[in-house]
């Protein structure tokens, strides 16, 4: 795994785990999951997920997609997908940057006119749930301006003002901007305070959400979770 991929990996499981402890303690999927079983603790977590549990899809996204402590048949993309827009449409706007990071990655499988369709949504998508509150967004951008790709032109201010702008919404967070200035000390503090790099406009999560889940089917959609 390159280290943008590490650095987001590590984010994004901070700010699942954290939810996955707000949740009851008396549900059995998660006490199954954090007893290290994320196989057996599918059944229940689809349960919960399916009675409205956003953090429970988001969790089962995360198993398919990478949890390497279940057996190999566990890892399903496509399960994956389908989770992370279950959570979407519950309400989760951490769902948007999930299920782009792992559509993203599929870019090797399509044809490269296909790859910057996918690329202009996915940024639009990306931005908007940024500038609606989402921490995990601003690290995914901030990632993906620091390096360069195919979809977006490496641009260190952009990167550390995604980076400040994900420590604001979780100090959790403030170790990606604070090291990322020591690197880059051409980046003044002051600078941070620019606006916003991604939309002129701040969409509300409910906004960022709609636009996501209709845009879905555009970025490969997703089949049932179960």
């Amino acid at each position: 795994m390159t280290k943008p991929g590490r650095l987001i990996a590590i984010a994004v499981i901070l700010i699942v785990i954290g939810a996955a402890f707000k949740i009851r303690s008396d549900e059995q999927g998660y006490i199954t999951y954090m007893g290290g079983d994320p196989a057996a603790a599918i059944p229940g977590l689809a349960a919960r997920a399916e009675r409205g549990d956003m953090h429970a899809a988001i969790l089962l996204g995360r198993i398919f997609e990478l949890d390497r402590r279940a057996v190999s048949p566990i890892a399903d993309r496509q399960k994956a997908a389908a989770w992370y827009l279950k959570g979407a449409q519950l309400g989760d706007l951490r769902a948007v940057h999930l299920f782009i990071n792992l559509r993203l990655g599929e870019g090797a499988s399509i044809s490269p006119a296909r790859q910057m369709d996918r690329c202009k949504i996915s940024i639009r998508l990306l931005n908007m749930a940024a500038a609606a509150g989402d921490a995990g967004a601003n690290i995914v951008l901030g990632s993906m301006h620091r390096d360069g790709n195919r979809c977006v032109q490496s641009s260190i201010l952009k990167t550390a003002q995604y980076f400040n702008e994900a420590a604001k919404l979780d100090p959790k967070l403030s170790s990606f901007i604070d090291k990322f200035v020591k690197t880059y000390k051409n980046i003044a503090r002051a600078n941070l305070a620019s606006p916003f790099p991604g939309t002129a406009e701040r969409p509300t999560p409910a906004q960022a959400l709609k636009e996501f889940i209709a845009a879905a089917p555009s970025l490969g959609g997703a089949g049932r979770g179960k």
